[in-house]
């Protein structure tokens, strides 16, 4: 057995592919990150490096705001559906198993096949 080697043009072209996937995905994020620096005078500004990086904006981010209630609603939430989802999908996979019907098979394509 030999192992398939892809020619120079199609490997550069996967790669610069690549790239610009991950460049188009990053572009955001490098934005987001450049903002959560800035002061609000600059927010409006067209320059992407803060004059001066403001570590105050997630401390005023945290303490503002009720954040600890947030973060234990949203896991409480999390926790419960999660746990919902799995106990209702169990309960039809044991139905689909064990159970017969008629027209078991076309429903059980139905469910598979939503997302």
């Amino acid at each position: 057995m030999s192992i398939q080697t892809r020619s120079a043009p199609r490997q550069i072209a996967t790669y610069t592919v690549l790239i610009i996937v991950s460049v188009i995905f990053l572009i955001p994020l490098l934005w987001l990150l450049s903002i959560a620096f800035k002061n609000a005078g600059e927010l409006a500004s067209s320059s992407w490096l803060p004059h001066a990086l403001r570590w105050s904006n997630f401390h005023d981010a945290v303490t503002l705001i009720p954040f600890g209630r947030y973060v234990a609603t949203s896991i409480l939430l999390s926790v419960v559906q999660a746990t919902l989802a799995t106990l209702s999908s169990a309960m039809v996979g044991f139905g689909f198993a064990r159970l017969r019907a008629r027209g078991k098979r076309p429903l059980f394509l139905i469910v598979i096949r939503d997302p």
